[in-house]
């Protein structure tokens, strides 16, 4: 899970896209290899763009920028691995991809109307997949517990998760009024409990 995980924070699917196949049953909506597809499609897509949006992405377009290698090799992988995945909950992310590539460079991109799907790759805030790299990470990290048959938080974790989502300062609170109040309890450390 480890390593795996380490390839996609250094932007490689390949692994995770090697389980996911050899795993089939533990993502059977097939989400989490559309998501591995999906970032791989964009981060072919990018291979050769100035992810830097410093230029003005006013400026006319070279008339060669939309057929560069990165991005033939990019419509090529998502016509190719896309098809498995075409449902009417997809299709229009799969048009947004596919359409994309007549708006780059990456600085025009970010201008355009699919600007949304690519902004987590911009590396002038700092971004280079972190939203969506965190996402996907985080549904490998699920899928790969579930096939292990293991819950994917731990209960030390659940536990501190609802101590400190705002339980903890509720019963401290009851207990400070009824401290202040000395009502029909007969000590301090009893609780209502319901």
């Amino acid at each position: 899970l480890h390593s795996i995980l380490a390839e996609l924070q250094r932007g490689s699917c390949a692994s995770a896209l090697d389980w996911v196949s050899s795993n089939a049953a533990v993502d059977p909506e097939g989400d989490l290899e559309f998501a591995l597809r999906k970032d791989e499609f964009v981060r072919l897509l990018l291979a050769s763009s100035d992810l830097s949006s410093s230029t003005d992405p006013l400026l006319p377009l070279p008339s060669t920028s939309y057929a560069s290698p990165s991005t033939q090799a990019a419509l090529a992988y998502g016509g190719h691995h896309f098809r498995p995945f075409h449902t009417p909950a997809r299709e229009a992310t799969i048009q947004a991809l596919f359409t994309a590539p007549l708006y780059m460079p990456f600085s025009r991109l970010l201008a355009s109307p699919y600007a949304a799907l690519f902004e987590e790759y911009d590396a002038s805030d700092g971004g280079k997949g972190g939203e969506e790299l965190t996402a996907v990470m985080g549904m490998f990290t699920a899928a790969f517990l579930r096939r292990l048959g293991l819950q994917r938080d731990s209960p030390l974790t659940v536990v501190t998760d609802i101590g400190g989502g705002g339980a903890m300062a509720r019963i401290q609170k009851v207990r400070a009024v009824m401290k202040e109040k000395r009502t029909e309890w007969s000590a301090v450390d009893e609780l209502p409990v319901r």
